[in-house]
């Protein structure tokens, strides 16, 4: 792994923005079958929005 890619990393362990950021734009969160852990979502969300919109709802949960 290149320091470069070290880096990034790094830095998307810092924030959630910078660990969005590193995602492709057709990132794919599958949750089917997942109610359990994701009581509000089900189904398969497609794109980096999707993605950024349901982790925003889940980990807004919690104040830290």
């Amino acid at each position: 792994m290149s320091q470069e890619n070290v880096k990034s990393i790094r830095r998307g362990f810092q924030s959630a923005e910078a660990f969005w950021a590193l995602l492709d734009e057709y990132v794919v969160m599958d949750l089917r079958g997942a109610a359990d852990r994701f009581p509000d979502f089900e189904g398969v969300y497609v794109g980096r929005d999707a993605f950024v919109k349901v982790s925003r709802h889940w980990w807004g949960t919690w104040t830290d």
